[in-house]
């Protein structure tokens, strides 16, 4: 297609410099300007239209955004009156108040560390140099 412009247009161009119509003569360099002009005006009309799907998704977008923005909350957070509501380590400091109240004791209970007697029953490893 882009090739087929070219033909048309140096065609064109060429007819109208051998014409003798003072309407429709042209110089040379009128016609080279026209033809550069048309070629780059398609060029950038062509690269521009490649953003056309991505225009379309930036405007939905950004109207989305400012539907978010200008959106009214349904909670108003400056509002003083109401539930209030006690924070985690509030909590947790009332739940291990309550644990640390009560004494634990821990009866018949054996801690056995293999690795103590594992070094009982090998002294020469302990003395090695």
């Amino acid at each position: 297609m882009l090739y087929l412009m070219y033909a048309v247009v140096f065609r064109f161009g060429a007819f109208q410099i051998v014409s003798d119509d003072p309407i429709i003569h042209e110089e040379f360099n009128d016609v080279f300007r026209t033809f550069i002009a048309l070629v780059f005006g398609a060029f950038s009309i062509g690269q521009a239209s490649a953003f056309a799907p991505n225009y379309v998704k930036a405007k939905l977008s950004s109207n989305r955004i400012f539907a978010l923005l200008d959106r009214e909350p349904v909670i108003d957070n400056y509002d003083e009156s109401g539930q209030k509501l006690v924070s985690a380590w509030h909590v947790l400091h009332l739940f291990y108040r309550q644990i640390l109240a009560h004494t634990v004791h821990l009866r018949l209970v054996y801690l056995h560390w293999s690795l103590r007697i594992l070094l009982e029953n090998a002294p020469d490893i302990i003395n090695q140099p």
